[in-house]
Order: structure tokens, then sequence, then C-alpha cells
């Protein structure tokens, strides 16, 4: 039998000492997408109150639909026709978390506990936002529920109008492109005539499951990705996540990625005050230190079909 070995040398205590790994080991990390979506609210900053507006023009009103109609008569002065401004509002709030650290702590730690507190604030602050974005996308008059591999129900009220019952596929990849285009005639999001998909892994393996599946286009240069872009089918670039708060399931058995699709001018967002990291020494002379994330920011969906007749945002939404 060995003369020494590891119970003795662990009992001793003199020949060995625990050793913290240098190497940092994380919680994975949701990846994150709604917020980049967002169109910033330029004039709006500090000083300018809690509500940001913004208008919506409509087309003239009582309007010829074709040329036979628009001719006019000799002598006949030309018709005028009215045209409305809608204005819309987001209220921005103020948000934040925080954690703190003993002096103590700080000063025995082999570790940088400070950096590695700012780290999970920032990890934090970033979900919270990218929720409070795609609760905006989310919030869209316009829903749809597969209702089958090849069948779908739409909704212009805000409430979906059928429970889902069929994953996605790209029969419905398709249908959703028709209404937006031809329907809707919402704006492409790119000058090249596609618009935004943003899923969970499991609406892509819908998609690709599905026999008629193409892929019909790979962005050979990377500098033209939108960060989490992953595919592209029909028209759509196709975004994934896999941050629960933002993008769920629906229907029974959770049978349905919750998606959406959109275009341009999708979603507002307006910052009072960029979200920062904060620290604070106060109170028992330095002994505690605490830090947190703050900001004063808010989002809101740009067009509304209820009040505006107008929609930008397709959401996969069950009864």
């Amino acid at each position: 039998m060995a003369q020494q070995n590891w119970v003795t040398w662990a009992a001793g205590g003199s020949y060995a000492a625990p050793l913290l790994s240098r190497e940092i080991h994380e919680w994975a990390q949701f990846e994150l997408q709604f917020d980049q979506f967002c169109e910033d609210a330029d004039e709006y900053g500090s000083g300018k109150g809690d509500i940001f507006f913004w208008g919506v023009d409509q087309d003239l009103a009582g309007v010829p639909t074709t040329f036979a109609t628009s001719v006019l008569n000799e002598n006949v002065p030309i018709p005028l026709s009215p045209w409305s401004r809608i204005r819309d509002s987001l209220t921005v709030s103020e948000i934040g978390r925080g954690t703190s650290m003993s002096k103590y702590l700080m000063t025995l730690s082999s570790l940088d506990v400070n950096e590695r507190s700012k780290r999970r604030l920032k990890n934090h602050l970033v979900r919270i936002q990218d929720e409070g974005a795609s609760a905006q996308f989310k919030a869209t008059d316009c829903k749809y529920s597969p209702t089958g591999a090849a069948a779908g129900t739409w909704s212009l009220t805000g409430v979906a109008g059928a429970a889902v019952t069929s994953n996605l596929t790209a029969w419905h990849f398709r249908e959703v492109y028709e209404y937006m285009y031809q329907t809707l005639r919402i704006p492409p999001y790119d000058d090249e005539g596609n618009y935004i998909c943003i899923t969970t892994q499991q609406g892509i393996r819908g998609l690709h499951e599905d026999p008629d599946y193409e892929l019909t286009q790979i962005h050979s240069d990377p500098k033209k990705r939108l960060n989490g872009e992953v595919d592209y089918y029909h028209h759509f670039r196709i975004v994934r996540t896999n941050h629960p708060q933002a993008l769920g399931t629906v229907g029974a058995g959770a049978v349905c990625a919750e998606t959406v699709f959109f275009g341009e001018d999708a979603v507002m967002k307006a910052v009072a005050a960029e979200p920062i990291i904060l620290a604070d020494k106060s109170g028992d002379f330095g002994r505690s230190l605490r830090v947190a994330w703050w900001g004063i920011l808010g989002y809101g969906k740009i067009h509304d079909f209820t009040t505006v007749g107008d929609c930008r945002i397709v959401h996969i939404d069950s009864l």
C-alpha cells in the first residue's frame, strides 16, 4: 500500500490546497433578437415628458380607384378629397435591477466579483429589453392560426380566430407572405422585397420537415446577415430565438411555434435615458457595494389595424 495517498493529504491539509479554476463558467444565455428591429424615436429624449407621440397619415378618402373614374370633364373643377392623420403614442417607464456584494468578499475573492456582477446584470438587462420589444410585436391586431398542414384562419381583431392544431409548414409561410403583400400591402423590411420572420427552433423544424421546403436563397456575405438570421424562405429572412419570454408555443400540446412576421416600421422604441450600470458605495463606510442597471425607455407598435386600418405585423396565435 502506498505510504502517501490523497486521504492522508486531505486530512493533514498541508500538502494541497483547494484550487478555484480561473476559467469562467456561466449559465447559458438566450438568443435575443427583437430589440434590433425597433425603430428609434430619434426626436425623443430626456426633458420631453414620459409620452412620445407619432402620427400615421392615411390615404385620400372617397377617391376613385380606376383611371376611367378619374377622367375630368372640361370646365368642371378638379374634385377635392380629404385625408386624415391619426396619432398614437407610447409611454416610457423607469426600469432596473441590482445586486450587492460586501467589501469583505471583494477583498478575499480571487475573482473580480464586481465585474462578474456587472456581466450578470447586463445579461438580465438585454433579456428584459427583448421581452419588452417582443410584447409589442405580439400585440398586433393581425393574428394567424394554422389549423392544418395547408390551412389557417385569419383575424384582424387582436384575438386569434381559431385554435392552432398544426405546426408551421412551408404552405403557411407562403400563405402569410401572400396575405402580407397582397391584402395588407405591408412594405418590405429591406430593399430586396423581403420580410422578417422571428421564430423558434420548433418553427424552423416545421418548415424544414415539409417536403415542399426549398432553400431558395443563402446569404453568402455575412455582412448582410441580421443578428440571429439562420435561414431564408419565400421572401422571409428567418431569425431564430430561444428566449421563452419573447416567443413560446401555441395550440394544444404546444403543437406550434409562436412566431411573428413583419415588414418595415413595425415597433417604435423611445429612450429617455439609455440603460447604464450604476454603482453605489454609500452606507457603512463603503463596506458594501451595490451595482444595478437602470434606464428609462418604452416600446409601442406603430400601426394599429383597429384604429388606423393599417397593420405591419402578423402574429401566430391560438384561441
